[in-house]
């Protein structure tokens, strides 16, 4: 979590209410809960299963951003209309079946929100993000061109050179945006007795 700038915050008074937040004792609740998207609680479980179907080797703070994000992004395809595409949510299934203790229907979410995800920001950004002038002018000073290659053809290569970074740039941007109006709450684990 730290290395994507996020904030820890036990909300242990909002989640399991007063009473047990005095308590000294552990909280069931807010052990098996890692964050929290308006009232829908993220459990830890599925972090845990989302962490080793698609990003094993990534800490637990990029993989709760990551399964946070797709879940935002999910319910805001679900908003424009988007229908998830089956067939990818399908092919999915079929390379990450569900985990143990889970559900059918739960972990098909999950790979529902991947899949929507991935559509919504095809939708949103596509192939075309604006570059500006400046952005492209300082690409074509940084690697310069021979002159038998045309103006067009040079600012082309430097459109498609800066698209990935620009439109990363958006992605983050709209994710984030997505985040902020959603009440995004993440908890603390608990630490491990040494």
């Amino acid at each position: 979590m730290r290395s994507e700038g996020w904030a820890w915050v036990v909300l242990v008074s909002v989640l399991a209410g007063p009473a047990q937040a005095a308590s000294p004792g552990p909280s069931p609740v807010v052990d098996g809960v890692a964050a929290a998207i308006g009232y829908e609680v993220v459990p830890r479980s599925l972090l845990v299963a989302y962490r080793g179907a698609f990003l094993p080797r990534a800490d637990e703070g990029v993989a709760l951003a990551a399964l946070i994000d797709e879940r935002l992004l999910g319910a805001e395809a679900r908003r424009y209309g988007l229908a998830p595409d089956e067939r990818a949510v399908a092919q999915l299934l079929a390379q990450q079946p569900v985990p143990p203790g889970f559900q059918a229907e739960e972990w098909r979410q999950v790979l529902t929100d991947r899949v929507l995800a991935g559509q919504l920001l095809a939708f949103r950004f596509g192939d075309y993000v604006p570059i500006g002038r400046e952005a492209i002018e300082a690409y074509l000073v940084a690697h310069p061109q021979p002159a038998s290659v045309g103006r067009e053809a040079r600012e082309a290569s430097a459109r498609a050179a800066l698209l990935p970074e620009a439109r990363a740039r958006r992605e983050a941007a709209f994710k984030a945006e997505l985040r902020s109006r959603a009440e995004v709450r993440l908890m603390a684990p608990r630490p491990s007795p040494e």
